[in-house]
């Protein structure tokens, strides 16, 4: 009886333990794509206020210089 036969046979014989597993499996892959895109997202925010604050800068430093 080779492994993929033995899991099936637990599979039967534990038909909630069975999903239980497969819904936690389901959960973490989704929780870590959602962490994931969050990262991403607080990335790109983080890179606009620095865009913006680099922009605002430039605008002082050339009005300071025409002064």
């Amino acid at each position: 009886m080779n492994r993929m036969q033995r899991a099936s046979l637990w599979v039967k014989q534990n038909p909630w333990r069975a999903s239980m597993i497969g819904w936690a499996g389901i959960t973490v892959a989704g929780f870590s794509i959602l962490s994931s895109v969050r990262s991403e997202m607080d990335i790109k925010r983080r890179q606009a206020y620095r865009d913006v604050i680099e922009r605002e800068y430039a605008e002082r430093a050339s009005q300071e210089s025409r002064a």
